[in-house]
């Protein structure tokens, strides 16, 4: 039996918050698009979850840029 994944917006976010990678960002944010491509969310739900996941993306580049630069500093002392 095929069961489908449910949409729950708040776990959802949550996960996207907790999310340690940009692979898991895109995996997540594909079954958000799955979701809604099915019909079993609207644009609201699209859109809040594209937002954050924007969000937490670019705070996953900000702190690998800051990394990259901490070790670049090391490596000219």
């Amino acid at each position: 039996m095929y069961l489908v994944d449910r949409f729950d917006l708040p776990e959802y976010q949550q996960e996207a918050r907790e999310a340690k990678s940009a692979k898991m960002l895109f995996a997540l944010w594909d079954k958000v698009c799955s979701h809604y491509d099915r019909g079993q969310i609207g644009r609201y739900e699209l859109e809040e979850m594209r937002d954050l996941v924007w969000e937490q993306m670019t705070s996953l580049v900000k702190l690998q840029s800051q990394i990259e630069a901490s070790f670049s500093v090391r490596k000219a002392s």
